[in-house]
């Protein structure tokens, strides 16, 4: 991915017009976003300073101090650090609680927050309040078919007849310049791009800028062929749900 693509999923999550990010631990560095509130930790840290620094805490100031005091001694806290994530994942406790008492911070705000639990083992929590999609475990159980999973990509009936229209498209516009007509018709797309493009579900791409990033073209593409590109995508994707709609139409007609 590149740095403009991940700049702007970024900025969209600050400005609230995605309510969920997927991130590696880079994110738990330097990442500043308010109002925040699940985060969902995955996996066991290394250190309880980074597991801190996850839920949006600084690390503990004694893990630079090797680097500015030459003489500094690991302290028996810093040698069972590793025992102490172990400790951490296996708590019951309130997290926020063990890592107070873990950095011997017996300040209010140590063990304060905003939002209704600070972690999993308060009483009352349900994950499904934050995400309203899950169902409890028990009704899981009882259900006989496979929870449904929406497709990853778009049906191989839609990505034929976009290919179709994404093909028509390259092909004309390579014949309208004098210019381009001389250089082979992938310049503008070639086959494994207009797979590719074809392949992914429309919601994929929003502006024309996810088009570029997408395909890894450059600027001189981009201000020319992006936005065309996503008009073809859009064009297609509603005329073909307008066919569904008429389809569905005719037949909730011929059953009445």
């Amino acid at each position: 991915m590149s740095t403009h693509y991940l700049e702007k999923m970024i900025e969209l999550f600050r400005a609230g017009e995605i309510s969920g990010l997927i991130a590696t631990e880079c994110a738990s560095n330097g990442f500043d976003v308010r109002f925040i509130r699940l985060i969902v930790k995955h996996g066991v840290t290394k250190t309880v300073a980074e597991d801190d620094q996850r839920g949006g805490r600084e690390k503990w100031a004694y893990e630079n101090l090797a680097e500015t005091d030459p003489d500094h001694k690991p302290s028996k806290k810093e040698q069972r650090t590793e025992k102490e994530v172990i400790s951490l994942a296996s708590t019951k406790d309130c997290h926020r609680g063990f890592l107070a008492r873990h950095n011997n911070d017996t300040t209010s705000s140590a063990t304060s927050f905003t939002c209704s639990n600070c972690c999993d083992h308060h009483p009352g929590f349900n994950l499904s309040h934050y995400l309203p999609g899950l169902k409890d475990s028990d009704s899981d159980a009882e259900s006989d078919s496979p929870p449904h999973k929406p497709p990853r990509y778009r049906p191989l009936r839609a990505r034929a007849t976009l290919e179709d229209a994404i093909h028509s498209w390259t092909k004309m516009t390579h014949q309208e310049d004098p210019i381009l007509k001389t250089f082979p018709r992938d310049w503008i797309l070639s086959d494994n791009a207009i797979s590719r493009l074809a392949r992914e579900k429309a919601q994929f791409f929003q502006i024309p800028r996810d088009v570029t990033d997408f395909l890894e073209e450059d600027n001189d593409w981009h201000s020319r062929y992006a936005l065309e590109v996503l008009t073809v995508v859009r064009v297609h994707d509603m005329a073909r749900r307008k066919t569904t709609r008429t389809r569905r139409s005719s037949d909730d007609s011929e059953e009445e």
